[in-house]
């Protein structure tokens, strides 16, 4: 099963800047949990904790796109080597300003600034991907870059929990720069495999206008947006009916569960040989997800529930995975990281704010009621892949759209070291 991954790692210059992006992402299960556990530590206050971590993820959702346009404008490089830093400098700041006292409205300026300047290291590496594969290497290449997303949110929190306990909250936070930081710098070095940089001239005609007014690009931003609400919904969910039922710490172990179900369904997904068109599997797997999340609402005992989540946990990869594939083949490659960052952004974006809303749910109609919300989510992932399905499939002959629309797509050779 992992020979198609020893394969595509093989490949010159993959397995450092896939191994780079994974450990400058690490900040991206940390950054939140950490402005949590910072500011309840300084403040006592929860609620203040989470209105740092919302602003930070809000503030880097919305930028995401605009900051990935850059990086296809003017390279990844030039983006990495200015963003990074100073971004790993606004998180220090923020730790700064929490630990001295500051008021608190620093705090939450200071966590804004560090979110737009945060970037989509996960979309970088993707387009590196879709620079030097095609086809079914592709897909292996997005199934693994799924699983590894994964990893960085079961290594992430455990992280910063660990060193929140053992030492202080702010250390985790400032290892989350250390991370950011030296990951991209790092990244920006592997000039290999680094996406041709724009030279400033105009789009052609195919590239130009909004993204999200490309064929289907706004159908998988919706899709992605609503799997977003899952995630951050049921996370909060479980861990309020684990705390009513006297087990608190069981709300870890069922959503280990959930990432192993994911890891799991990522790595045979992308070791399957696939038939089909792209975008009939795409809604096949976001329809599986839907089937498999709703149950969820039916607030079983809290074993059951870790069966459940597992269970469901094995369609969220693969998700994500065709879903990043079906980007790379509407795109246009010069436009192909600002795409990719879309979904991302629609994930971020309804993460943080599903987040609240069963929060509000569990405060009005007790704990069982917040799976409510992820059960909604995971209907309509179902719902709208099937209904955008048109919008999916392959752009009719003539019509070209993206980087793989034509039916034999060439590929830039990489440059020479």
């Amino acid at each position: 099963m992992l020979a198609p991954y020893r394969s595509i790692l093989a490949r010159p210059g993959a397995f450092p800047f896939s191994a780079l992006g994974l450990f400058a992402r690490l900040e991206i299960a940390m950054v939140g949990l950490g402005l949590v556990l910072l500011v309840q530590r300084t403040t006592g206050s929860y609620a203040l904790g989470g209105a740092a971590a919302g602003t930070f993820g809000i503030c880097s959702a919305l930028a995401s796109p605009a900051v990935a346009r850059l990086a296809d404008r003017f390279g990844q490089a030039r983006l990495l080597r200015v963003a990074a830093p100073i971004h790993g400098l606004l998180i220090v700041a923020v730790v700064l300003l929490a630990v001295l006292g500051a008021p608190f409205v620093l705090v939450l300026i200071g966590a804004g600034l560090a979110g737009v300047t945060q970037v989509s290291v996960g979309a970088l590496v993707r387009a590196r991907w879709a620079l030097i594969l095609d086809g079914r290497d592709l897909q292996v290449a997005f199934a693994l870059e799924s699983v590894l997303d994964e990893v960085v949110f079961v290594a992430g929190p455990i992280a910063v929990t660990l060193l929140a306990a053992l030492v202080h909250p702010a250390v985790g936070l400032l290892l989350a720069a250390v991370t950011a930081v030296v990951g991209s710098l790092l990244l920006a070095g592997q000039h290999r495999t680094q996406p041709p940089i724009g030279d400033g001239a105009p789009h052609p005609e195919h590239a130009r206008g909004p993204v999200l007014r490309m064929r289907g690009i706004l159908v998988l931003v919706a899709v992605f947006a609503a799997a977003g609400g899952i995630f951050g919904s049921a996370e909060v969910s479980v861990a309020a009916l684990a705390k009513a039922a006297g087990v608190p710490a069981a709300a870890g172990v069922v959503l280990a569960l959930w990432a192993t179900g994911s890891m799991l369904g990522g790595l045979v997904y992308g070791a399957i040989r696939w038939r089909g068109r792209m975008h009939r599997r795409f809604a096949v797997v976001a329809v599986l997800l839907a089937v498999l999340t709703m149950p969820m609402a039916l607030v079983p005992p809290i074993p059951l529930l870790a069966g459940i989540f597992f269970v469901a946990g094995i369609a969220i990869a693969p998700v994500i995975a065709t879903g990043s594939t079906l980007v790379e083949t509407l795109i246009p490659r010069e436009r192909l990281t600002e795409g990719l960052a879309w979904t991302n952004t629609a994930l971020s974006l309804t993460y943080a704010l599903s987040a609240g809303v069963a929060g509000a749910v569990i405060d009005r109609a007790g704990p069982g009621a917040g799976f409510v919300v992820p059960a909604a989510a995971a209907f309509a992932v179902g719902v709208l892949a099937l209904l955008g399905l048109p919008r999916l499939a392959p752009p009719t002959r003539g019509e070209r759209i993206g980087p793989c629309a034509d039916s034999s797509p060439t590929r830039p050779a990489l440059p020479s070291p």
